[in-house]
């Protein structure tokens, strides 16, 4: 009997300690992420106060406040406040059911502008998209967060908006630097009350984000991906696009940044002209991180009331952004393309950094057609033959076939390069006026 008791105060011991230590760290966790988001805050145009953090034994609450200057938007300010009731661990008993880890974090929200109808309509809608989250601290430094996003069935005009509602999955660390997760969204219908249905499916989005030591910029990738966007229009064919889909990554390569976009279309279905495998993408490569920091500071100064910004004032500080970003190195590509009917189409532009003859500044340009010397370029448009011959594109180019286009093998392709300031078109050159319709 003895045995059992000192097993029962040993328990309860360790459980209080457990208790204990889940209030002490997770204030400690939320107080780090407050310090990160007060930082990227001062970069991004918002402030972040924690206005109080009550810690009792079994449980804490903490009030936090983001403020936003929103004159821009006619707006004095914008205020959101977290009201966040905290259960310490190790078992605690949530909105998703029973929970072990070290503390687990439920918030209300509160959004608040100077605008008395505008703040009902706002906090209607968080307390829509927001009614049902949870964020998990586990003993391992890290977390788990749970939103779920109601559906809704909304009046829009004459039409009607329908969403399944969703559901968010994010785990990251405390520090705020690391977060990955999934983005799970139901079926979206839009009528606009009168001939035009949309309707786009199930969809997902998944990310995995680390940010860099500046707190602005970052490493990582998101992907997103939908079965189907249908688009119907009375007395047209129903139009679909089906596998859509976007992929991003950023990666720092030599202390550089390498960035890709992407967006994709499976097929277009109801289009008379068979159409799949269609893809827009966009790379830069080697773009120095200061000089995102530095335009992210100036995109901040630009927020403006329309009409009074003054583009002359930051003259000096947009060249800064400019200087900083044209390095050795930077390059940007383009690429359209896609399969259509039994061939393909594509257009493919590529410019690299080179900089201005002899070494000249940004600053010391005076010609406007100098700018175009700073960097070589090439495009190149490829056409399939059977393409050309079964669609109006046939009609669009047939003049200039035989100036500016060569066969090879199954395909129709143009060349056109920009070198040292000088602009050649299969081959031929051509004034610089020509890019600018001069």
């Amino acid at each position: 009997m003895k045995k059992l008791i000192g097993v029962l105060v040993v328990a309860v011991g360790a459980y209080l300690g457990l208790t204990y230590y889940g209030g002490y760290a997770g204030e400690r966790a939320f107080k780090q992420q407050l310090e990160q988001s007060a930082v990227q805050g001062e970069v991004h145009g918002y402030e972040v106060e924690l206005v109080s953090y009550d810690r009792g034994f079994m449980s804490a609450d903490m009030v936090m406040t983001v403020r936003m200057d929103l004159t821009s938007m006619g707006l004095d300010e914008v205020a959101l406040t977290s009201n966040t009731k905290i259960q310490h661990g190790p078992i605690m008993f949530t909105n998703r059911g029973v929970k072990l880890g070290l503390f687990a974090a439920e918030s209300q929200l509160e959004l608040v502008t100077n605008d008395d109808g505008l703040n009902q309509w706002l906090n209607e809608l968080v307390a829509q998209v927001l009614d049902d989250s949870l964020m998990i601290g586990h003993f391992n430094q890290s977390y788990t967060g749970f939103v779920t996003v109601p559906e809704l069935d909304q009046t829009v005009g004459e039409g009607l908006l329908k969403f399944e509602g969703g559901e968010l999955l994010v785990k990251g660390n405390y520090d705020g630097r690391h977060a990955q997760g999934q983005l799970e969204l139901g079926a979206l219908h839009f009528n606009d009350g009168d001939s035009a249905t949309w309707m786009l499916s199930p969809s997902k989005l998944d990310f995995d984000i680390h940010m860099l030591d500046d707190m602005v910029n970052y490493e990582g990738q998101m992907r997103y991906q939908a079965d189907s966007l249908t688009v119907s229009v009375a007395g047209a064919p129903e139009f679909v696009l089906a596998d859509v889909g976007m992929r991003m990554s950023q990666d720092l390569v030599t202390e550089r940044l390498d960035s890709q976009v992407a967006f994709t279309v499976g097929e277009v279905q109801g289009s008379p002209i068979a159409t799949k495998n269609v893809i827009y993408e966009v790379t830069l490569k080697q773009v120095s991180p200061a000089a995102v920091a530095a335009w992210q500071g100036l995109a901040q100064d630009l927020q403006q009331p329309s009409g009074e910004l003054d583009f002359s004032a930051y003259q000096a500080e947009l060249m800064e952004v400019l200087e900083l970003l044209l390095q050795e190195g930077l390059q940007a590509k383009a690429h359209i393309g896609a399969d259509v009917l039994d061939g393909d189409v594509s257009m493919t532009l590529e410019a690299n950094y080179v900089g201005l003859p002899g070494g000249r500044a940004l600053s010391e340009v005076v010609e406007v057609m100098d700018y175009f010397a700073i960097a070589d370029a090439d495009l190149e448009v490829k056409l399939s033959e059977s393409v050309l011959m079964q669609t109006p594109l046939y009609f669009m180019l047939a003049q200039y076939l035989d100036s500016y286009f060569t066969q090879e093998g199954d395909h129709f392709v143009m060349r056109a390069s920009l070198q040292g300031g000088q602009l050649s078109i299969a081959g031929e050159l051509f004034p610089l006026e020509f890019l600018v319709g001069g």
